[in-house]
């Protein structure tokens, strides 16, 4: 009965079962020399659930929202978000050459990186902010350990007088939460996963309303004994109609640039980066028909 159900919708809805069950071809298989990582799809009979790779180590993938993608990894740790529903994840991954890694979640939505040559969890990232597992246990001082800052700069505003331009804090270290409002915190020495979140005011709405824009970014930092970091970014701007900011860390006392430069795209309400998550795929027309696009293949990775 429900086989049958399903078909009648599809038949509503134009779709053929057969057009439903194409597929597009799988991609060649990946340089051995290196590992991958992708978001996973699940299908749906209205709408998919996914999860997609959002940022590697400050660099951000555009695309399409659900995609199958595969990215490169190269061996060693990597600071990643992903987006699963309506929410962004700051991860850690270590990558071996012929790794390949895929963003899955639970019947709770918690995101997790699973290898697909072994089937087992490689990192587990619990939804609730206050999961034991979420937390980050700052480390004593000592010799083996380094310090990261982050706080947003002081401007002069009309009427205001100088003030801080918005909110800029520590986010996430190896995929684990901080607390709220960290803006300094230890780190241990060696290669550091971290996040940045990031929240400006970025002008007046059409209708006169406050528009505030946040991003949270991933950078991957090799921390040395004993140093001070701190995070540093260019004003935001707009491109094209597109808000966007740049964001580095670099070394407090030297000032040298020590990671990537991010440059990130303002989520500005409830839009991802330009990408909407609240986007229907049908639309209900003038005679109460339901009104969709083409039907496209199934990605090779999209799963029933």
């Amino acid at each position: 009965m429900n086989l049958i159900r399903a078909i009648a919708i599809l038949f509503l809805l134009g779709i053929s079962p057969a057009s439903a069950n194409q597929r597009e071809p799988a991609p060649p298989p990946q340089d051995p020399s290196v590992a991958t990582i992708r978001g996973d799809i699940v299908s749906g009979l209205m709408s998919n659930r996914w999860s997609r790779v959002m940022f590697i180590d400050g660099r951000f993938l555009g695309g399409e929202l659900e995609t199958c993608d595969r990215h490169d990894l190269a061996p060693g740790a990597h600071s990643i978000v992903v987006a699963h529903r309506d929410d962004l994840f700051p991860l850690r991954v270590d990558a071996e050459a012929g790794d390949a890694f895929v963003v899955k979640w639970d019947q709770n939505d918690n995101v997790y990186v699973e290898s697909a040559t072994t089937g087992k969890k490689v990192f587990a990232k619990p939804v609730d902010p206050y999961d034991p597992a979420n937390t980050y246990t700052e480390p004593l001082a000592g010799s083996e350990t380094a310090v990261v800052k982050a706080q947003p700069k002081i401007v002069d505003i009309f009427l205001e007088g100088l003030t801080e331009e918005g909110r800029v804090e520590i986010a996430s270290i190896d995929g684990k939460s901080p607390g709220s409002k960290v803006r300094s915190i230890r780190v241990p020495s060696g290669p550091r996963a971290l996040a940045f979140y990031m929240n400006f005011y970025l002008g007046a709405s059409g209708g006169g309303g406050p528009v505030y824009g946040w991003v949270l970014v991933p950078l991957l930092l090799d921390a040395k004994p004993g140093e001070v970091y701190a995070l540093n970014y260019d004003r935001p701007k707009k491109v094209i109609g597109t808000r966007t900011i740049s964001v580095w860390i670099e070394n407090e006392s030297t000032g040298e640039v020590m990671t990537n430069r991010a440059h990130a795209i303002f989520n500005i309400n409830d839009r991802f980066g330009g990408f909407s998550y609240n986007e229907a795929s049908s639309f209900p027309n003038k005679k109460g028909q339901l009104k969709r696009s083409a039907p496209k293949p199934k990605l090779w990775c999209e799963r029933d």
